[in-house]
């Protein structure tokens, strides 16, 4: 939920403190409670994981790979901050069954290298390297956003559907660009907080009358398909993840509410950040001269990012859960004699381990209630699909991101891309008229600098099978 961190103290004399975390955004605690919304359909649900209770451990990993890390083992392991490492610690059970994370593919590498040593689940709703479909490496790792792979083959079939020969390559300096940088041919290849730099500089150098394609990572960012950047990129053609209108999703966001228990500090977070305000306990600590927070403040009225739920990870994070689920519900359907085991046994019901419910999250294939099937191959990845999308601005002014075209991966190759070209806007008449464009230049590094927002959270799915356990939230 926060996108910048500092790193605490070490002068050897002490055990280090935890590095502290800043910069709260709204929109990112938008994806945790996608995951926890998706979680209390689920639990509701008689037909899928009756008499179970899922629940879960909310994880923020700071936008920092270290803190990401320390996360993910503290889940797989149980030790957390107050916890003192111990041999009862090595034994049973890991405290959760999956985790549902990372955003980064950074982050989701460190991670998969330590739980993919004993087979946990790692399902990240936007993690897109190409190298985490190795199975060599990242045995248990999925993820419900196509790979790199797949983007790059949209990207290609755009550049040649319109016959652009002369591409700028544009990538960061991270594993996300570099494994992007084997086309060749991406005109933007990076995400949007590393991208931030790059868009206003072009703005401040009035750069125009070129065409920007984007990768999935920024093309539907609210952040930079806005009225400020329109002279430069409006027109810019997108490679986005598919989206999914989530039946009451939008009710379950407005009904967010903060209480002051310790646990649930995300929300108060949350809550003073959307509402520029402090509660009263927060207010005497920080000596601030905010106002205060009363809690009974209308979030309906607000209209920002966290309120938007077209926000297209929201549905990734989404599918990663009910996938989780639809595999925890075959383990618990298995039958003595018939099960995929050592001597056709099943999973203990009581003590199931995490590599057990990898063996069967490998054979998920449903189709969810929006009518879309949900799967993996045999890399852990997702059917790919991608929408086409176009930056462009309405009679009243606003900038919006229109879907205009699909890719399709699993089509024959002449039906791959589809593109409504009567739906498309053009910011330079030439690019219409010649389908050529001369881009500027070959960057293969973009310098960091402060995003606009974060777009970083990990969400964590513990998985319990006892409707008596308690669901922390």
């Amino acid at each position: 939920m926060n996108f910048e961190t500092k790193a605490p103290a070490l002068h050897f004399k002490a055990k280090p403190e935890q590095w502290k975390c800043e910069s709260y955004e709204v929109s990112v605690f938008q994806r945790a409670q996608a995951m926890v919304f998706a979680i209390e359909e689920i639990n509701q649900n008689p037909n899928i994981l009756p008499n179970i209770t899922l629940g879960f451990q909310i994880y923020d990993n700071c936008n920092n790979i270290a803190v990401a890390h320390r996360a993910g083992t503290a889940l797989f392991d149980g030790v957390s901050s107050t916890n003192t490492v111990s041999d009862d610690n090595c034994m049973g059970s890991a405290p959760v069954l999956a985790i549902v994370g990372d955003a980064r593919s950074s982050h989701s590498i460190a991670i998969s290298r330590t739980m993919g040593v004993f087979q946990m689940p790692l399902v990240s709703y936007f993690a897109t390297c190409t190298c985490l479909s190795d199975k060599h490496e990242f045995p248990s790792f999925f993820r419900t956003i196509p790979s790199d792979a797949f983007q790059v083959k949209a990207i290609i079939k755009i550049l040649k559907h319109y016959g652009w020969v002369w591409v700028g390559v544009i990538a960061t300096d991270d594993d996300y660009g570099h494994y992007a940088l084997n086309a060749n041919v991406i005109i933007a290849f990076a995400a949007e907080e590393e991208l931030n730099y790059l868009v206003n500089e072009v703005v401040v150098q009035n750069i125009t009358g070129k065409q920007w394609i984007a990768s999935e990572a920024w093309s539907t960012s609210n952040c930079l398909a806005s009225s400020a950047f329109y002279n430069s990129f409006g027109g810019t053609l997108g490679i986005a993840i598919r989206s999914g209108e989530i039946p009451g999703l939008e009710h379950f966001f407005l009904q967010v509410r903060p209480n002051l228990r310790p646990e649930n500090n995300l929300v108060v977070q949350f809550w003073e950040t959307m509402f520029q305000c402090k509660f009263q306990q927060n207010l005497s600590r920080e000596n601030t001269n905010s106002k205060p927070c009363t809690g009974s403040e209308d979030i309906k009225n607000m209209k920002t990012a966290y309120s938007e739920t077209a926000e297209r990870s929201t549905y990734t994070i989404y599918k990663a859960v009910y996938a989780l689920a639809h595999a925890l519900h075959n383990l618990i359907k298995c039958e003595n004699g018939k099960g995929p085991f050592k001597n056709n046994t099943c999973a203990d019901k009581d003590n199931v381990q995490p590599w057990q419910l990898t063996h069967y999250l490998r054979k998920v294939n449903f189709t969810n209630h929006l009518g879309e099937r949900v799967a993996f191959d045999e890399n852990g990845d997702p059917l790919a699909l991608y929408d086409i999308v176009n930056w462009q601005r309405t009679k009243d002014g606003t900038f919006v991101v229109k879907t205009v075209g699909i890719f399709d991966a699993s089509s024959r190759d002449e039906e791959k891309l589809t593109i409504s070209e009567d739906l498309i806007f053009w910011n330079s008449n030439s690019l219409r008229a010649f389908k050529v464009v001369g881009q500027w230049g070959l960057v293969n590094r973009l310098k960091k600098s402060q995003p606009c927002f974060s777009s970083i959270m990990s969400p964590m799915l513990e998985a319990t099978n006892n409707r008596q356990d308690k669901v922390t939230d």
